[in-house]
Formats: C-alpha cells, structure tokens, sequence
C-alpha cells in the first residue's frame, strides 16, 4: 500500500528528462487506479526522467525497472535518485537509446506492461519510440503499452497513428473514471 511518496524538485533545463511533465501525474494516477492489477507483474518506465509513474508502480508491489537515455546520465542519475528517496533501492535503472538496438535493450527481460508518460513529444522521436516498444512487445506479445501524452494542438490523425499501424499496434482510449 501506498504509504509515502516523495517528489524530487529538480532545476528545469533545455534536457526533457529533468523536469516532471503534465501526463507524468496523469499516469501514476491511471497506475494507481489500477494498482490491483499491478501486484507481481514486470513493469518498464521508459523515458522515466523523474520516475513518477514507475515510483508509483513500484509502491504498488510491481517489479519495476526504470530507464532513461543513455547519452544522458544524469536522467538517469535522477531516476536512481528518485528510488533512494523513495526508499527502493533495489529498482535497476537501465540506459536505453530509443531505436538503437544495444546490449541493453536486448538484454532487457521480458516484461508485462512498458509505461511511457510525455514520450510523444518531439515528432522526430515517433518512430524510434515505436520501434524500441515493438522489439521490448515481441518478447511478450501479452506485453500492454501504457502511454500517456499531452494534445499540445488541435488533435488529427497524424505520425503517431501512422507509426503505429505501420507496427500493428491497436489503440485503446482507456479512461480512469467519470470524473478524470
């Protein structure tokens, strides 16, 4: 059970990693609605930054493995971070380069569900993101992508949706409650 959670105020810099973006909360709050489900399973927080929502899954008894990029340390020096004042020190923190298949990535153990909060960001990172979450799916075609990301305009069926039919993935709009 959630007892404690502490929220690391770091220094906004021109690095997206070091700041806690709007659907960050958002996803730990779809997490914790959904803690029950959570107990046991393998879970991967890519591009964690400030880790919020794998913090959160953790609290709710997942196995949680956080990652960053790896050509930013202290993204993930910061994710390391966020574990210790959480007291969960026992979460690996892995450098993943999306779209580039290096011994970490293919390394990386299968896993139940991959959480990605504010990733869809910069459209030049789309692909990238889709193709390193298919390679971590195909190890587990069970695997389930939680995603959450802000509509910064007038929403159309734009790169995302292409990049994801171009990898089979479906799209479910999942709601939290009524009242969200």
């Amino acid at each position: 059970m959630l007892t404690s959670l502490a929220i690391l105020t770091l220094v906004l810099d021109g690095n997206y990693g070091m700041y806690v973006w709007p659907c960050s909360p958002v996803l730990a709050q779809y997490i914790w609605y959904h803690r029950a489900s959570l107990k046991g399973k393998t879970i991967l927080e890519i591009g964690a930054g400030t880790s919020l929502p794998g913090i959160v899954a953790a609290k709710c008894e997942a196995t949680v493995i956080l990652s960053d990029s790896s050509e930013y340390p202290q993204c993930l020096a910061d994710c390391a971070a966020s574990c210790e004042a959480n007291n969960l020190s026992n979460i690996p923190v892995v450098g993943i380069k999306w779209g580039q298949f290096t011994p970490e990535l293919l390394n990386l153990q299968p896993v139940d569900i991959i959480l990605g909060s504010d990733c869809f960001f910069d459209t030049k990172d789309f692909e990238d993101i889709i193709v390193t979450v298919a390679f971590i799916m195909k190890k587990r075609p069970s695997t389930e992508f939680w995603c959450t990301y802000q509509e910064r305009r007038k929403r159309k069926r734009g790169k995302a949706d292409e990049k994801n039919d171009n990898y089979g993935f479906k799209l479910n709009l999942g709601q939290m409650c009524n009242t969200v």
